[in-house]
């Protein structure tokens, strides 16, 4: 995790910046992702699972995080 959001946080500034996470589960590093990047850098979160996707959705509705929140994989 520490790795991502260093470089991440390298991305910020950058003009069309967006990180792409592979199999967000329910969203606990979607979360804590969108807080680091503090909305500098576009999120996209993706997982295969159609109800993880929907459990990752409800909690950044929660957390009023603005991540799009997609069905797929990196086959996609």
């Amino acid at each position: 995790m520490e790795f991502l959001v260093r470089h991440a946080l390298g991305m910020k500034g950058r003009s069309c910046a967006c990180l792409v996470e592979l199999q967000c589960g329910f969203g606990f590093r979607t979360l804590a992702l969108d807080h680091y990047l503090n909305g500098q850098v576009a999120l996209v979160a993706t997982d295969e699972s159609a109800a993880l996707v929907e459990a990752t959705r409800e909690n950044c509705r929660r957390a009023g995080a603005a991540v799009k929140v997609l069905k797929g994989g990196a086959q996609d």
